[in-house]
C-alpha cells in the first residue's frame, strides 16, 4: 500500500523495521528523529510493550503521523492515559492491561 501510495505522489518511499525493544535501549527520539511518519504493528505479549508506548508518546509530542495496528494502537491509549489522565498517571505494569484498557473506555464514553 505505501508504495503504491509513493508512486502515485512521485515519491520513493523508505520503510525501515525498527524493534520496539531497541527504542526502549536507545530512546525514541534518537531512533525514529529522521522519519516522516511511523506504523506500530500489533503483537502478543509484554515484550517490546513499553518501546511502542515510548514510540506512541514521541509521535504525539513532536507531531509526526502515527498508526497503531492492534496491540500498537492499545500502547498508544495506553500512553495517552499515562501522560493526560491525572488518575491514570501511576500506570506502569501492563499486566492488568484489559482492566486499564476497561477503565480508559468507560472514560472515553
Amino acid at each position: 500500500m505505501t508504495k503504491v501510495i509513493s508512486l502515485r505522489k512521485m515519491h520513493k518511499a523508505k520503510i525501515d523495521i525498527i524493534s520496539s525493544e531497541d527504542i526502549e535501549v536507545c530512546g525514541a527520539k534518537e531512533m525514529l528523529k529522521n522519519y516522516d511518519g511511523v506504523v506500530v504493528p500489533g503483537g502478543y505479549g509484554a515484550k517490546g510493550t513499553e518501546g511502542k508506548i515510548l514510540t506512541a508518546e514521541y509521535c504525539r509530542v513532536n507531531k509526526v503521523p502515527f498508526l497503531g495496528i492492534g496491540l500498537g494502537m492499545q500502547m498508544a491509549v495506553v500512553e495517552f492515559a499515562r501522560n493526560n489522565l491525572a488518575y491514570l498517571r501511576d500506570v506502569a505494569s501492563l499486566l492488568a492491561l484489559p482492566e486499564l484498557l476497561e477503565k480508559i473506555m468507560r472514560v472515553l464514553r
